[in-house]
């Protein structure tokens, strides 16, 4: 029987766009804390506190994404050591990004602090595979190398935050949600035996079926397990908020009830949520899933309701 008990949460802010082509998305965290994630979280009954905002260095607007690459990991160096900073003092540590290149940042810090590389689990929610090293990427973008970074290919500034070993296995890490992808990362994933759980997967079994797999996966022979959501695993209709919108994508009714409750899993040790942009919402839509999603792990009872519209400061209404 798993041990349950719910840990103080350290909220940090990963405010990097440099990995992304549309680089609005540094402004998502600051967003969602303006609107009161963190209040909304403790009328949830979490211990949820700001403890960082990791701010990316500035640069040429106008710089190549390839070329973004000293930007990209000078930021995931220092959220890696925030991520770490929270672990140290036994809180749980929950990343608002910020692009999907921040997630090298997030879980190094993560498996360097619990001396657990290799021997950590990752789910990764998304509709990109984030598989590409720089030979493989048409856009030259690092928010699409993150998953190969972790997993020991690529760069070596990203796969070397805080160590040089690889962060993740290959067998410990389960993918969900995959629709939009290139041959070159499919053929890595392959390769490695990575699991993936593709959107097609996921209509023919269920999204909790799926999901139970996930779990097997990254909690079997591992010291525990993290999760990493991309917003645009969604479907473009709920998360219009986003830099690489893809049609036919999760929808909150389905993944919710999953991560209801998850934060008083012992063996979860880390959330990250990544890629809101902002500047590209409409009607507050995807601020409101981003934030409904967050509250859901701290969820005991009943359901949020993702049909009523969001309170700023904290003011969601939670329904039994």
């Amino acid at each position: 029987m798993q041990e349950k008990c719910m840990k103080p949460v350290s909220v940090i802010g990963a405010a990097s766009g440099w990995g992304a082509q549309i680089r609005e998305t540094s402004q998502g965290p600051e967003w969602l804390i303006e609107q009161g994630i963190v209040d909304a979280l403790q009328d949830a009954g979490a211990d949820a506190e700001l403890t960082a905002m990791v701010y990316a260095n500035k640069g040429e607007a106008a710089i190549a994404p390839a070329d973004a690459l000293p930007l990209v990991t000078e930021h995931a160096r220092r959220l890696a050591q925030a991520v770490s900073g929270a672990l140290n003092k036994g809180a749980l540590p929950l990343v608002l990004g910020g692009d999907h290149a921040i997630a090298t940042g997030t879980w190094s810090g993560v498996t360097t602090t619990l001396k657990a590389e290799g021997n950590f689990g990752l789910i990764w929610v998304d509709a990109h595979m984030d598989a590409h090293v720089p030979e493989t990427s048409p856009s030259g973008a690092y928010h699409g190398m993150p998953v190969a970074s972790l997993l020991g290919h690529g760069a070596d500034a990203m796969r070397y935050i805080l160590s040089e070993k690889a962060k993740i296995s290959p067998q410990h890490m389960a993918m969900i949600g995959m629709r939009s992808y290139e041959k070159g990362e499919e053929k890595l994933l392959n390769e490695l035996g990575v699991r993936v759980f593709y959107m097609d997967d996921v209509r023919k079994r269920g999204f909790a079926a799926v999901w139970a797999d996930a779990l097997d996966i990254v909690t079997t022979g591992t010291v525990g397990f993290g999760l990493s959501i991309d917003l645009d695993a969604f479907d473009p209709q709920e998360a219009p908020g986003v830099g690489s919108p893809a049609a036919g994508g999760l929808s909150f009714k389905e993944v919710a009830p999953c991560l209801k409750g998850l934060a008083v899993d012992n063996r979860l040790k880390a959330i990250e949520i990544t890629e809101f942009n902002p500047t590209l919402d409409k009607g507050g839509k995807t601020a409101t899933l981003a934030m409904e999603l967050l509250l859901s792990f701290f969820q005991q009872t009943g359901r949020i309701g993702h049909d009523q519209p969001h309170h700023p400061k904290g003011k969601h209404l939670l329904c039994a």
